[in-house]
């Protein structure tokens, strides 16, 4: 698990592969929930390039910077800014959450357990992408080949719990 940098150019086509195909899934109208990280920015960046009327609800101050001048309305939550993941974080985050509901979410983990269990290492996001997953009709784990049969610090969620994974 590396710095936001390394992460972003770190396997950059499978993302984009996996980009392409979470857009797919959008229809106009929708409210997506987009979790941090760099998978999430290469979703938001589509989402970006395919003009597709959305409102984005997210935490990640990234996906704001690439959605802030869009066709997709874009909701930021309040918070304290963790810069080694651009994102915000804490009770501000988690009561703004609360509030909304999703129709669509794309949690972006760090792994998937041979007992396919998605995980992460970042315990301030934790209860955050746990409450995307709580306010949304559908999740689907965004996650690339390279993350697969390892493991994190933090279980997120079981894979049957979810409504779709999307990998390239």
């Amino acid at each position: 698990y590396g710095s936001y940098h390394l992460r972003e150019i770190t396997n950059l086509d499978k993302k984009t592969a996996i980009a392409k195909k979470a857009v797919s899934l959008i229809k106009d109208g929708d409210v997506i929930a987009i979790d941090s990280g760099t998978t999430g920015a290469e979703i938001a960046r589509a989402i970006s390039k395919s003009q597709k009327i959305v409102t984005v609800i997210t935490y990640s101050t990234e996906v704001f910077d690439i959605l802030k001048n869009s066709n997709a309305k874009v909701l930021l939550s309040g918070g304290e800014y963790l810069q080694n993941e651009r994102a915000l974080v804490g009770y501000l985050t988690m009561e703004f959450f609360e509030k909304l509901h999703a129709d669509i979410c794309f949690s972006c983990v760090s792994a998937i357990s041979e007992d396919l269990v998605a995980e992460d290492f970042i315990i301030e996001t934790l209860p955050i992408q746990k409450k995307l997953i709580d306010i949304s009709e559908k999740v689907f784990i965004t996650v690339d080949s390279s993350k697969f049969n390892k493991r994190g610090l933090l279980k997120l969620t079981e894979i049957k719990n979810v409504y779709g994974v999307i990998t390239d």
